[in-house]
């Protein structure tokens, strides 16, 4: 209703929701964040218009369009670039992989992250729609063997690798990780390990990223778009 749409753009602007929010202020740095040069009269300061850190020219040279943010070709650095032009592209389509079920039988389902980055989307070949995991109750991510390892000590952060301890790992294992959830775990294989690793690569990225400014700052304003139409 019109209403509504109008409840949407006022909370918007009640959450701060100018673009520039998610911003670090000037006067707060001092330093170029990605070759830590200093700033001064004539080495200007500049915002990446998605993390919203400060950089100097050379280091915010790139460009990037955020649809949600009202950007066409802004400023951006070298790391965001690859960010929305690289790694998100690879999560958001599906990518294939082999699946170890509980009772031993292997499938193959198709893997990628929801279009408003919450949930992580695991559908069977045979499948028309996903199962669906909420990024909230991501645990760890688990590289090495087939069947996961629930031993919190051998468990380093959210990403760890854990080979059971062997000393001999087979190639089979090497192309293996499960992505850990608090209630559930999706046991994957890749096609090879190159496969693996750039998939991983994008993930990792993806992960750390998500309760930064700018990707925190993304989420509210495509939730609260979505509901704007």
């Amino acid at each position: 209703t019109q209403s509504t749409g109008a409840n949407i753009r006022r909370e918007k602007r009640s959450l701060g929701m100018e673009f520039k929010e998610h911003w670090v202020p000037d006067d707060k740095v001092s330093h170029c964040k990605g070759c830590s040069v200093r700033f001064d009269t004539t080495n200007r300061k500049h915002h990446c218009r998605y993390c919203g850190e400060v950089f100097c020219d050379p280091c915010s040279s790139r460009k990037v369009s955020v649809e949600e943010f009202r950007v066409q070709n802004g400023r951006s650095c070298k790391s965001c670039h690859a960010y929305i032009t690289c790694h998100l592209p690879l999560l958001t389509r599906e990518t294939l992989f082999s699946r170890y079920e509980s009772d031993a039988i292997i499938t193959d389902v198709f893997i990628s992250i929801s279009l408003d980055r919450r949930r992580l989307l695991c559908r069977s070949r045979d499948s028309k729609y996903p199962a669906e995991f909420d990024f909230e109750n991501l645990n760890r991510i688990q590289e090495g063997q087939k069947t996961p390892v629930w031993d919190t000590h051998k468990s380093k952060g959210l990403f760890s690798c854990c080979f059971g301890g062997d000393d001999d790992i087979s190639k089979d294992e090497l192309v293996c990780f499960s992505i850990v959830f608090l209630s559930d775990s999706i046991d994957l294989k890749a096609e090879s390990l190159k496969h693996k690793s750039e998939w991983l690569e994008s993930f990792r990225e993806f992960i750390d990223r998500r309760m930064t400014k700018g990707e925190k700052a993304w989420r509210e304003l495509s939730y609260l778009n979505y509901f704007d139409h």
